[in-house]
Order: C-alpha cells, then sequence, then structure tokens
C-alpha cells in the first residue's frame, strides 16, 4: 500500500501512504521494544512488498498480464500456507518445554 501512495501522486495517495507509513513505524518501534521479534524478517518482508507492489501496479482488466499476477499470488498464497504447515509440523515434534 505504501508503493501504491508512491506511485499514485494524488491526495488520496497521499493519505493512504501516510496511513501505512505511520503503521511500519508504530510496528518498528514495537518490534524494538520486543526482543525476540526477528526486525530483518519485517524489513526484508517490507522491502519485498514494497518493490511488488511498486511493479505490479493497481489492477486492471482481465488479460494475460493479470492472470500472471493472479496465478503468482495463489502461488504465494500456496507456499505461505506449506510454510506454516512445516512450521507446525516442526514444533510439533520438539519435546514439551513446559513438562521439563
Amino acid at each position: 500500500m505504501i508503493a501504491l501512495g508512491v506511485r499514485h501522486r494524488n491526495p488520496a495517495g497521499a493519505a493512504v501512504r501516510g496511513m501505512y507509513v505511520r503503521w511500519a513505524i508504530y510496528i518498528l518501534i514495537w518490534g524494538i521494544l520486543m526482543p525476540s521479534v526477528d526486525n530483518y524478517a519485517h524489513f526484508g518482508g517490507m522491502a519485498a512488498g514494497f518493490v511488488i507492489g511498486y511493479i505490479a501496479e493497481t489492477p486492471r482488466a482481465a488479460g494475460p498480464g493479470e492472470t500472471l499476477w493472479q496465478a503468482a499470488s495463489w502461488f504465494c498464497i500456496i507456499l505461505t500456507v506449506v510454510s506454516f504447515l512445516k512450521m507446525w509440523l516442526w514444533f510439533s515434534h520438539l519435546p514439551n518445554i513446559m513438562s521439563l
């Protein structure tokens, strides 16, 4: 959404950009206050999201380019679900620390 606000130089884009930059700063501050949070992962995710959002722009009428972006988005959703499943399976095989 920050990339959308950067790309669209109008009052609506400035409002969107301002709101999401503010939230990014809040999350950054919260991440600094919580020592167990991996801020590098958040920075990487924000940078990758900005680049992809800047390249993808806003959705257009159906066409080959839009179909490609939709396929890429489904691939990313499936990859995220598989990643969480693998993480859950990995954690389920660890010994229960609370019972020690």
